[in-house]
């Protein structure tokens, strides 16, 4: 009967739309009108002061344990399936900004006016991709897009030179050994080596990855990784989950997914912003100048997004394109005849 119930409980169709609801649209908590609202109760001490909380072998409280807590939970719905997960994600190369040579910008800028993006999405994506104008895709909620970086090696050699790399210099890049990742990588590899950048290639099983990668705790300075290869997409279809978890500092490893270690104070102030107001011209301003900073400070190079290629039948009802590029299918049923 146990069993059964398990069963009934994890496959319940109604459960997982709400589920899939509650994560687009809620959050663990919120500031609105300059009042705190949050789900459940907040751990405390005897003595009033917040009491820690062991999660995953680290202790948090207040704040950081809600961070920590939601983040879990949004990862275990999306996670279940590696396949979905990879699917209408922004192809996205994270440059570790507290190592050398990554710590200079024109470091970072010499990268993205290294590679040709249009010959990206023709070799690597069989022409189904557009050029990335923001970390963010254009269906996304309060997207800013940004003049992309052009293809000029001519100018990568200069900003390499003016960087103190005349010679360019040999990094390695990490990533999961997907045979799409393989292919994305040495692309990577040829057209840095006309710039003088020798990229060293190191593809590794997920669960090594992600330890090496997301599960680092140290300062970045001491990562191990100096160039890692993945992607994001915002499940939610709203910019600051597109954004917050990739460059606050509270999102740093192995917290969330600041795998550049990008540290900005204006630009942590601004995600608490948008987070404390629900006026959407207002956030849409914040979202805007944050993408604005980004693009200009490169943590990361955005390359391409993904189009996602699908096709139904009339004998099927329930299958759609959900708004991150992903096809749900939780509802598929055979059509009535």
């Amino acid at each position: 009967v146990l069993d059964k119930l398990i069963f009934a409980f994890r496959n319940s169709e109604k459960l997982q739309v709400h589920v899939d609801f509650l994560l687009k649209k809620g959050s663990l908590y919120r500031v609105y009108n300059g009042n705190l609202l949050y789900h459940g109760c907040m751990p405390m001490n005897e003595d009033g002061t917040l009491k820690e909380v062991q999660v995953d072998g680290k202790k948090y409280k207040g704040k950081a344990l809600y961070d920590i807590l939601e983040h879990n939970v949004r990862r275990a719905f999306v996670s279940r399936d590696p396949k979905k997960r990879e699917q209408g994600r922004n192809t996205l190369w994270y440059l570790w900004t507290q190592k050398a040579p990554f710590n200079d910008v024109k470091v970072r800028e010499a990268m993205a006016y290294a590679i040709n993006k249009e010959a990206y999405i023709q070799v690597v994506m069989n022409g189904y991709g557009s050029v990335a104008t923001s970390m963010v895709g254009e269906e996304v909620q309060h997207y800013k897009g940004n003049d992309p970086y052009s293809y000029d090696p001519e100018k990568a050699k200069e900003l390499l030179k003016e960087a103190g790399y005349p010679d360019g210099f040999t990094t390695t890049l990490m990533y999961s050994n997907t045979t799409a990742n393989q292919k994305k990588a040495e692309f990577y590899k040829q057209q840095l080596s006309e710039v003088g950048i020798d990229l060293e290639l190191n593809g590794m099983e997920n669960a090594v990855l992600n330890e090496k990668v997301q599960g680092a705790d140290c300062a970045g300075a001491d990562a191990e990784v100096d160039c890692y290869l993945s992607g994001w997409s915002t499940s939610t279809g709203d910019a600051d989950w597109g954004l917050r978890p990739m460059l606050a500092t509270e999102s740093e490893p192995p917290m969330s997914f600041n795998i550049s270690y990008y540290e900005n104070e204006k630009v942590d102030q601004l995600l608490k912003d948008g987070l404390a107001t629900a006026d959407e011209d207002k956030r849409g301003e914040i979202y805007g100048e944050v993408q604005d900073i980004v693009w200009k400070d490169l943590p990361l190079l955005c390359i391409a997004s993904d189009k996602n290629i699908w096709a139904t039948s009339n004998n099927i009802t329930g299958v759609y394109l959900l708004g991150d590029g992903s096809i749900g299918m939780r509802n598929a049923r055979m059509a009535a005849e």
